[in-house]
């Protein structure tokens, strides 16, 4: 397979020296049709483009049809001429090329003599004439001087039209989806190179330049071209700055900090006031650029080299020093609670419903103890006593008055019991929330930037571009012991090589050659890595290393999710090679790129161990009102325990691609574009065969059922845990038409095949049983039997050791079981997107764009979350959940890893209205209206908490609103500078003109409906070891009048109730809304001038300028504290003060 996956490899790179491929380029096109005044073809006329900036001229020259095409043209303000003997010369002056812009330039050349010239200048026209794509860019001023959140760039996400901004927090990767695809599956392209993480992981945008460093942004949402790839997503494509013949640079900084902002809704109040977070915020740094000049040594020619219209420099460096200051609302233990003493928690008396359930509704028989006393919620009963329910009377024993004697607590639960913070506020409604503090997010980051741009002559030009960047992430704590924090710090850094060479053939042949080079580290440790708390603890069978995670339904966490993760290095390369052919009015692209990646990792997810702590373990079986997860921690009731730690996971994968693209402009008013992509990612490749596989069918000689695991390479097996998906062909087809003589309305449709990203989730470590020590223990019965008791430790098994073969990690039907397998499908397949549009375009006087289009995308075979197979079948759910009734019970559980079965659905429509900036002012402002429906998760992060799996043996309900689905959307942005002063049109020579001059004004505003909530119990009865949450029954309306929605109460909570024991609930994914978003984020500039290269800009942003309290999603696990009680909100109004000297 190796062999033959570089044999297709080869082959591609080899067909672009010959044909075309313009793949992933942000360099811009022209085309047109040149005729004379009786409108017949101009054929041999010359036409040039001089870019204002350097100089660089770039020919070609009409074909026998007129036709011309100008490929491979930076991004800029460009002067078009064009001529030939008998005619008068043609000058365009002011045509501006964005990134990746084809633009249509149609030009009638006059009779008369060469001398003489025929000059046009005008705004740049934002139709789109010569393309189907659904696309947005956006221009450098509106980069430069939008107010944006952390100075990022992609940041800019949030004004882009059919788009949903999940967020960009500090520290982190953006998370936005576009047109209906998932979050963290973009292509991000830099410059024409990849900055997508490699492939083995989620597709996230690994860097986002600085704005500094940014010309442009181009978003491409839906039936982009087939030179674009590797994603179902979207595409980004940011164009970075480059020097010109004038030297320019800035210097800037921005500060903010917390006594310029408004204190957060929820945040802690002493003495009758809000406390507000400690932020401390600068970022700072300058850029310069210009022609290269050096020393030149020897003798004859001038003593210093000149680069001026022959080589250019650009350098940029950014700093940021950040402290944000955020708030936890957690719910601990009370001072009872601690002592055992329940009593608060005796709740009302129990009845058997009329449905056969037992609730506290006051209907049918009385649910009685052995002594004949009430049961009651909140009940704690000892779990050394038999516990059921026989007709209306429980067997077992309950604690009088609901108190925990102290000699029966664990005495390792008692030494946990100093890393819980002391509760500082009452308990809200839902019996939660009574520990609220302010913590410290803090971010370091450095970033550089250094490109290099060589023309050798007008037919040879080298570009070269280093990025560095590191945003090492910490945090402060709010625990009483740091090492207890569920939070860790990382070390991240990143290395980005970019070159590519561009060669003129001929006027109509184009040949360039790209090559990325990322290298980057991510090393992940919790605050308690390092130390010997198992054993300070008293914890005995786990490893010391780190602080073990004790997780405890209804409380806070303690410890984190991953004690340690290094990944370093991690590196991709990627090798691209271009030709653009013209022939006739066809402008023919081929091309192929290759992708491997590569990463190397320990993973230390559960060194030391997680246990989990449920209410089953002092609770009735079945009856999720009683018990308390606390109280089954303080009696050492563990109901599931797991330890992981791999080895040396040394893995990769490649990333293989072909296209052919021909864009025909069959006459001035048709465009058709017609293209095919062909792609494959190839599977994951352990290099020393560290992974398993799972046989479904065959019989295990351990405990006589189905279900062996495999290991890649032994026994016969494949080395791949599933072949290599070759058929991937995606068609691409799209028209621009111009129904009208005026040509000012455009009509466009396309429709194309995209292949999503391998994993859409992070998987490089993945299905690496058998080369990690990994231990995982269950209760066998949902929470009558517990694995072990705290005091006695964890049951000791290695499994680094075993023999790998047939027997590996089973055990006979009956027996505690040790081994949880996760692997890979067999028949893995690649998921993908039919997506579509059609739209009209009109362009009003003033050269302002309206527009309005529907967009669809229909995704199948997406990879999706993990799910478990190893659910009892429905026919065999019994009274009590049972260990040896799951299809695989010599198996603590069997997870299939990203399973390619996800489907989604999205339909929107668009408006879109939109003027470029000039005149000192631009805008642009969308509405989307869209329903995106699914069965799958976001891949990376959501707005909405969906829960997305439920019975795996009736998948049909887990189909509903995407945890993405916002239903109506509108966005304004806008610059505005104020026309006063020297050289404007009003108070041109005022004192008032000089007060009010270089003033202007920043808008970017979000207006939009709330995200999709699933209901969920905290105590999962459906006895079955179901695949996902059980959702709660619905008994009623959910809904809430606004009148009588609060924050205590966002919706109906009575509408709510448990399943009956055995059963599925009756409630659907995504029935219930959280809160909307509000947003005005806003700029006030002002640009003081020196001389016409120099000014100082001061600049007052202000982030939700109108403190208006964007709620987080209400709680939504019923049973649990915080149910219907809404607790977070963004941050309130956050004030930034920032100078920048431009020369």
């Amino acid at each position: 397979m190796i062999r033959r996956m570089y044999t297709v490899a080869f082959f591609a790179l080899c067909l672009t020296s010959w044909c075309e491929l313009r793949a992933q380029t942000p360099q811009a096109t022209i085309s047109g049709i040149i005729t004379d005044e009786s409108g017949a073809v101009v054929p041999a006329a010359d036409v040039t483009a001089i870019n204002n900036a350097t100089s660089q001229r770039t020919g070609t020259t009409t074909n026998d049809e007129g036709f011309y095409v100008l490929n491979a043209l930076a991004v800029g303000e460009y002067i078009i001429e064009a001529e030939k003997p008998g005619f008068k010369k043609f000058v365009r002056q002011g045509l501006t090329l964005s990134t990746a812009a084809t633009v249509p330039l149609d030009i009638k050349l006059s009779p008369g003599d060469l001398n003489e010239t025929v000059t046009v200048s005008g705004e740049t026209s934002l139709l789109q004439a010569r393309t189907s794509e659904v696309s947005q860019t956006i221009e450098s001023q509106v980069v430069q001087d939008l107010p944006l959140g952390d100075r990022r760039t992609m940041n800019l996400i949030q004004i882009t039209g059919s788009a949903v901004f999940v967020n960009y927090d500090a520290g982190g990767k953006p998370n936005f989806s576009l047109s209906g695809g998932r979050t963290q599956s973009q292509n991000f392209l830099i410059d024409g190179g990849t900055a997508q993480n490699m492939r083995l992981g989620i597709g996230q945008i690994d860097i986002d330049p600085p704005v500094e460093t940014v010309q442009e942004v181009k978003v491409l949402n839906n039936s982009f071209s087939a030179e674009y790839g590797g994603s179902a997503g979207g595409v980004i494509i940011a164009t970075t700055k480059s020097g010109t013949n004038d030297l320019h640079g800035s210097l800037f900084e921005y500060l903010r900090n917390d006594a310029l902002d408004a204190a957060n809704f929820f945040a802690p109040i002493e003495n009758g006031k809000k406390v507000k977070s400690p932020v401390r915020y600068n970022v700072f740094g300058g850029t310069i650029g210009g022609p290269v000049l050096l020393p030149r040594f020897g003798e004859g020619g001038p003593a210093v080299y000149n680069g001026r219209n022959k080589t250019f420099f650009f350098f940029a460096y950014e700093g940021a020093r950040r402290t944000d200051g955020l708030i936890r609302n957690l719910t601990v233990p009370t001072a009872a609670q601690r002592q055992g003493d329940f009593a608060t928690s005796l709740g009302a008396p129990l009845y058997r419903q009329a449905n056969n359930t037992i609730g506290t509704t006051v209907t049918g028989n009385p649910i009685l103890n052995s002594d004949g006393s009430a049961a009651r919620a909140g009940q704690i009963y000892d779990p050394t006593t038999p516990r059921r329910i026989t007709g209306n009377v429980v067997t077992g024993r309950y604690f009088p008055g609901n108190r925990i004697p102290l000699d029966r607590l664990d005495p390792v639960a008692l030494r946990l019991l100093e890393f819980y913070p002391l509760p500082n506020r009452p308990l809200d409604a839902s019996a939660g929330n009574n520990f609220g503090a302010n913590y410290g997010r803090i971010l370091n980051r450095n970033n550089f930037t250094v490109k290099i741009n060589h023309n050798f002559t007008d037919r040879d030009r080298l570009d070269f571009r280093y990025l560095y960047n590191s945003d090492n992430l910490g945090f402060t704590s709010v625990f009483p012991n740091p090492a207890a924090d569920t939070l860790s710090p990382a070390l991240r850094h990143q290395n980005y090589f970019y070159g590519a060479y561009t060669r003129v053939i001929s006027p109509t042949i184009i040949n360039e050659f790209r090559y990325t080079y990322a290298d980057r580290i991510n090393h992940e440790q919790s605050f308690g890595l390092g130390g010997d708390w198992p054993t300070q603890l008293g914890l005995g069978g786990v490893p010391n290393g780190a602080f073990p995670q004790i997780n405890v339904t209804g409380v806070t966490s303690l410890g984190a999710a991953t004690h340690e993760r290094r990944q370093f290095p991690i590196r991709q390369h990627q090798v691209v090679d271009n030709v653009s052919i013209t022939r006739g009015r066809h402008s023919i692209k081929f091309g192929g790129e290759w992708r491997p990646s590569f990463n190397y990792e320990v993973n230390r997810p559960s060194l030391s161990g997680q246990f989990g702590f449920s209410p089953l373990g002092t609770g009735l079986p079945g009856i999720a009102a009683t018990g308390s997860g606390f109280a089954s921690l303080l009696l050492g009731f563990v109901n599931n325990f797991t330890l992981r730690e791999t080895e040396v996971l040394d893995r990769s994968s490649h990333y293989l691609a072909a296209f052919v693209q021909d864009d025909w402009t069959v006459s001035p008013k048709l465009t058709l574009n017609l293209g095919l992509r062909w792609e494959t990612d190839t599977p994951i490749k352990d290099k020393n065969n560290r992974m398993n596989s799972f046989d479904l069918d065959a019989i295990n000689p351990v405990s006589g059922t189905p279900g062996v695991v495999r290991f890649v390479g032994v026994g016969g097996q494949p080395e791949l845990p599933y072949p290599t998906d070759w058929n991937n062909f995606g068609p691409r087809i799209g028209f621009a038409y111009r129904p009208f003589s005026s040509g000012q309305t455009i009509i466009r449709g396309g429709f194309g095949i995209f292949f999503a990203h391998p994993f859409d989730h992070g998987a490089p470590s993945s299905a690496a049983l058998g080369f990690e020590r990994s231990l995982n223990l269950n209760s066998p019965d949902n929470g009558v039997t517990a694995p072990f008791l705290l005091r006695n430790g964890v049951p000791t098994a290695d499994l680094s050791s075993a023999t790998r073969d047939d027997r590996f990690g089973a055990v006979r039907v009956g027996q505690p079981t040790t081994t949880a397998v996760t692997f890979f499908e067999r028949d893995r397949a690649t998921g993908y997107s039919q997506q579509f549009n059609l739209g009209i375009q009109h362009e009003l006087p003033g050269t302002i764009l309206v527009e309005a289009s529907y967009i669809g995308n229909l995704s199948r075979k997406l990879p999706s979350a993990n799910i478990s197979l190893n659910q009892i079948a429905p026919g065999r759910v019994g009274a009590t959940q049972q260990q040896s009734l799951r299809p695989f019970p010599q198996f603590t559980n069997v997870t299939l890893l990203f399973p390619t079965f996800g489907v989604s659905n999205y339909h929107a429509g668009v408006l879109r209205a939109e003027k470029r900036f000039t005149y000192g002012f631009n805008f642009l402002t969308t509405y989307t209206w869209a329903k995106f429906l699914n069965n799958t998760d976001e891949g990376g992060a959501a707005l909405g908490d969906t829960d997305l799996y439920s019975d795996y043996y009736n998948r049909q309900y887990d189909y509903g609103p995407s945890a993405n689905d916002i239903r109506h959307r509108f966005t304004i942005s806008s610059v505005y500078e104020l026309p006063v002063g020297a050289g404007k049109r009003f108070l041109a020579s005022s004192v008032a003109g000089k007060v009010f001059s270089g003033l202007s004004f920043g808008l970017l505003a979000n207006i939009q409906s709330g995200p999709p909530v699933t209901v969920t119990t905290q105590v999962n009865t459906t006895n079955a070891f179901s695949a996902g949450g059980q959702r709660a029954d619905l008994i009623g309306d959910p809904e809430l009048p606004t009148s009588e929605r609060t924050t205590e109460r966002w919706f109906n909570t009575n509408a709510f109730a448990q399943p009956s024991p055995g059963r599925f609930g009756t409630s659907g994914r995504s029935i219930l809304r959280g809160d909307g978003r509000i947003n005005f984020d806003l700029s006030l500039l002002k640009n003081i001038t020196f001389s016409e290269s120099r000014r100082l800009q001061l600049r007052v942003e202000t982030i939700n300028a109108f403190n208006h309290p964007n709620f987080g999603l209400p709680g939504s696990t019923f049973g649990g504290p915080g149910f219907g009680v809404v607790n977070s909100a963004e941050p309130g109004r956050r004030l930034q003060l920032g100078a920048r000297f431009v020369f």
